[in-house]
């Protein structure tokens, strides 16, 4: 699109067999469907215009809405996002 990028974005996952097998060339990809995007996603990986990363599903937010979870470990990804202080100005 013409813009220049200062910075990479960052994408993170919790799958981890996915950050690895975008994240090293030497890996291969064995469903058919997914092939056109995989090699998408690893090119920008490897201008430099995404990084992808691991994130732990305790810490990942959009499990609050994409996964049935116990009351324990809604609570823990809610609080922090429900209960917080606003800045002072």
């Amino acid at each position: 699109m013409g813009a220049r990028l200062e910075k990479s974005a960052l994408l993170l996952g919790d799958n981890n067999s996915v950050v690895l097998n975008t994240t090293i060339p030497s890996s291969v990809l064995k469903k058919k469907h997914c092939e056109v995007l995989y090699h998408k996603i690893r090119e920008t990986i490897a201008a430099g215009i995404v990084r992808f990363s691991h994130i732990p599903s305790e810490l990942n937010y959009a499990d609050i809405l994409t996964k049935p979870l116990g009351p324990n470990a809604f609570m823990d990804l809610v609080k922090p996002l429900l209960f917080r202080n606003p800045p002072q100005e």
